[in-house]
């Protein structure tokens, strides 16, 4: 059994570091680290992740089914690619933007792995992931 002034200091540290927790992480606030490293909390974070998953999902979902559009890929030397595979238009998609571009990685990893483990779908399984 603890003293109780031992107690009471132990309990108020751990309810002032509760209370800064959960104001971290249910506020929209953007913390900035040394390192260049960005972190987004609550809802502007969600958000921002949401609009790269968006994003992409958009820009592959045209390539879907038998009426599905061709997609015109960049590449940095040649001519462009012209394709109607969903992983192909996934993965050469990048945004600027940190948080977008994790919301796209992740599906591009569900892309990815349909890709792997059916061959085929890719593109439904991203429409499916939004």
């Amino acid at each position: 059994m603890l003293p109780s002034t031992f107690r009471c200091a132990a309990a108020s540290r751990c309810a002032q570091y509760k209370s800064r927790h959960s104001r971290l992480l249910l506020g929209g606030a953007t913390r900035g680290l040394a390192g260049g490293k960005d972190i987004k909390f609550g809802v502007e974070g969600r958000a921002a992740m949401l609009k790269g998953v968006d994003l992409l999902a958009d820009a592959v979902q045209v390539t879907l089914g038998p009426k599905g559009r061709n997609a015109i890929i960049q590449q940095p030397y040649g001519a462009p690619k012209i394709t109607k595979d969903g992983v192909t238009v996934a993965k050469s998609i990048d945004f600027e933007d940190k948080f977008e571009d994790m919301g796209a990685q992740l599906v591009k990893s569900v892309a990815s792995k349909t890709n792997d483990v059916a061959g085929d779908g890719t593109t439904t399984a991203t429409v499916l992931a939004r």
